[in-house]
C-alpha cells in the first residue's frame, strides 16, 4: 500500500514537473544588417537549437528591408 502510494505521487510530480518550470519568454526581435548571409548563421543556428528559449528569450529575425 505505502509503495503504490510512493508510485503515484512520484509519477504526479514527475507529471507536473515541465508546468512549474515553465516560464513565459520575453519577445525579442533582431534586425539584422543585411540580407541572411552566412555571418548570421550564429543567430539562425542559436535560435534552432534552442539556446534563446533556454534564456528565456522568443527571438524573431528579420532579414533587412531596403
Amino acid at each position: 500500500m505505502l509503495l503504490r502510494f510512493f508510485t503515484i505521487l512520484i509519477l504526479f510530480v514527475m507529471g507536473i514537473s515541465p508546468f512549474l518550470h515553465a516560464q513565459k519568454l520575453q519577445k525579442v526581435k533582431i534586425q539584422l544588417s543585411w540580407k541572411y548571409q552566412f555571418q548570421f548563421a550564429g543567430f539562425i543556428m542559436a535560435k534552432e537549437l534552442g539556446y534563446y528559449k533556454d534564456a528565456g528569450l522568443d527571438v524573431e529575425l528579420l532579414e533587412y528591408n531596403n
